[in-house]
């Protein structure tokens, strides 16, 4: 069960590079903590520096993806980043194979 009052919604991408839908993605989730939404983003690689915006990153190289807890919605941006769904407790899912433009 969620303990937080706020909609979390997880961005998942494969490899955190800087291209347009990955830069779409960290807008799109910024917008939504503006409304209120607790947004995340996980990605295999540390957090860029190119990423503006205020959510939880969660590495999936490391192990803190398996700790983030539940959320409402987990949105599979691209077709590889749906390797991740073992990993990730979310109540519904979303699978965008060609990838994500908000």
């Amino acid at each position: 069960m969620n303990a937080s009052p706020r909609p979390r919604i997880l961005f998942v991408v494969d490899l955190p590079e800087l291209n347009g839908g990955n830069k779409q993605i960290s807008l799109f989730a910024e917008a939504l903590a503006q409304e209120g939404f607790d947004a995340a983003v996980a990605a295999h690689g540390p957090r860029p520096a190119w990423m503006d915006y205020s959510g939880p990153y969660y590495d999936a190289w490391t192990d803190v993806l398996d700790r983030a807890g539940r959320f409402d919605l987990a949105v599979f941006t691209y077709v590889f980043s749906h390797r991740l769904a073992p990993r990730i407790d979310a109540a519904r899912a979303a699978h965008f194979c060609q990838g994500f433009e908000g």
